[in-house]
C-alpha cells in the first residue's frame, strides 16, 4: 500500500498528463499554504531577530518589494506572503552579515550571483531558520540610483543548481532610507 501514491502519481502522468499538471498544482497550493500560515505565526518574531542582525552588521538595510508593500498597504506582512524581501547596498561586510544573522539562528540557505553581458553583477542572498526565510537583494549605489537584478526566466533545478537566462536590471531613486515603524 506505501507505493500505492507514487505509482498512481506515475500512472496518471503517463496516461493523463492535464490531469496529472492539476494534482500536483493542488498539492503545491497545500504546500504553499503551510509555508503562508508558518510564515504569518512566526515572521513578526524573526522579523525583530533579523533587524537585531542586522544592525550589528552596521547594515543600511530596507523593507522591498512584497514586504514594502505590505507595511505601507496593510501595515503588516501581505496575507499571501511568505518570505520577508530586504534591499541591502552592496557594501556590506557579507562575511559579517552572515556571523550576524547565523548569531540570531539564521542560516544561509542560497546565494545567487548575477553577471550580465554588459558587466553588471548582483547578488540575492536568502536565510532562513525553521519557519521563515528572508531574501536580501544587494544593491549598488550611483550617480542618485541604486541597481539591483530581478529573475525573470529560469532553468529547472538540475544538482542543486539553477541558471537564470533572463534577468533584469532594476533602477530606482535614492535619496536614503528613513525609519519606519513596523511591526513595531
Amino acid at each position: 500500500m506505501k507505493n500505492f501514491t507514487p505509482n498512481l502519481k506515475a500512472f496518471v502522468f503517463g496516461t493523463f498528463p492535464a490531469l496529472y499538471e492539476r494534482m500536483e498544482k493542488m498539492g503545491q497550493k497545500k504546500s504553499v499554504q503551510k509555508v503562508n500560515d508558518s510564515f504569518q505565526k512566526n515572521a513578526s518574531e524573526a522579523f525583530s531577530r533579523i533587524d537585531k542582525a542586522l544592525r550589528e552588521a552596521d547594515a543600511t538595510y530596507w523593507l522591498a518589494f512584497g514586504t514594502l508593500i505590505g507595511a505601507v498597504r496593510e501595515k503588516g506582512f501581505i496575507k499571501h506572503d511568505i518570505d520577508i524581501d530586504m534591499g541591502l547596498l552592496d557594501t556590506i561586510d557579507v562575511a559579517r552579515l552572515d556571523v550576524c544573522m547565523r548569531k540570531y539562528g539564521f542560516k544561509k540557505q542560497r546565494r545567487i550571483d548575477v553577471y550580465s553581458k554588459t558587466g553588471e553583477t548582483g547578488l540575492e542572498l536568502t536565510y532562513g531558520d525553521e519557519q521563515t526565510s528572508v531574501d536580501f537583494f544587494l544593491f549598488s549605489l550611483k550617480d542618485g540610483f541604486v541597481y539591483s537584478h530581478d529573475f525573470l526566466k529560469s532553468t529547472p533545478m538540475i544538482g542543486g543548481q539553477r541558471l537564470y537566462t533572463l534577468v533584469r536590471e532594476l533602477k530606482m531613486p535614492f535619496t536614503g532610507v528613513m525609519d519606519y515603524d513596523f511591526l513595531g
